[in-house]
């Protein structure tokens, strides 16, 4: 709760949150309710190192999105000038 909200009030746009999962459960259903509820935009059942290996790649992932949606953008800009 703390994290997301943090995060939140940062001004982070893409907010991930991992929890470990448990035997027979996966993620309790009261860990993504609270993270659904805070504006956690991912939920993911994964822990430790597959965790952050996760975490890094989504940001990989948004960060290469932006980057040609910036391009597109310049190259929209220059078309119509």
């Amino acid at each position: 709760v703390m994290s997301v909200t943090t995060a939140k009030v940062a001004g982070v746009k893409n907010i991930l949150v991992c929890s470990s999962p448990k035997p027979n459960i996966g993620v309790h259903p009261s860990i993504v309710y609270t993270a659904d509820l805070c504006g956690a935009d991912v939920i993911m059942n994964l822990g430790g190192v597959q965790a952050i290996a996760a975490s890094d790649l989504l940001h990989q992932s948004v960060k290469h999105h932006l980057l040609h949606m910036k391009m597109y953008q310049m190259h929209l800009s220059k078309k119509f000038e």
